[in-house]
């Protein structure tokens, strides 16, 4: 319940995640369910569905959610709902 924040995305088009070092380079393990849980966060960051709701949607763990959405914020492509 801490982690459940409202996010709203702050590029209009699909944002260059490998510019930003944030889509792997290699594929290995999970690092394809990271970049897939990265772009699903940024799509459904509308600033009305809260981080509960996408985590639930995209049948992830709210945790994980929680950690890539900071990341995105981190970098500039999320903005925190007030």
């Amino acid at each position: 319940i801490e982690a459940n924040d409202i996010y709203s995305h702050t590029v209009l088009c699909e944002p260059q995640l490998g510019r930003r070092g944030l889509y792997p380079t290699m594929m290995k393990g999970d690092s394809g369910l990271s970049a897939r849980t990265m772009t699903d966060i940024l799509t459904f960051s509308d600033g009305d569905r809260d981080l509960l709701w996408i985590a639930d949607h995209i049948a992830q763990s709210v945790l994980v959610c929680d950690k890539t959405a900071k990341k995105l914020l981190d970098h500039g492509l999320l903005a925190l709902r007030e």
